[in-house]
């Protein structure tokens, strides 16, 4: 499971917590750790893909087709 998705999958579990929660300050606790990581999973969808990783795909492929 790649990093984005835990940090989706955290989003998901804290968002159920909240809603599970009876208590006004436990439920804007959760609320709040789940933006906090749905704010870094966004963060990870933004980033370009390292050059280096390109280069790599690139290699292989044209290894490959030779």
């Amino acid at each position: 499971m790649s990093r984005k998705e835990e940090l989706f999958k955290m989003v998901r579990l804290l968002r159920s917590q909240a809603d599970a929660m009876n208590g006004r300050d436990a439920k804007q606790a959760f609320q709040k750790m789940a933006d906090y990581y749905q704010h870094e999973a966004e963060q990870l969808l933004e980033r370009p893909v390292p050059q280096i990783v390109r280069r790599r795909k690139q290699a292989r492929f044209t290894k490959s087709a030779a």
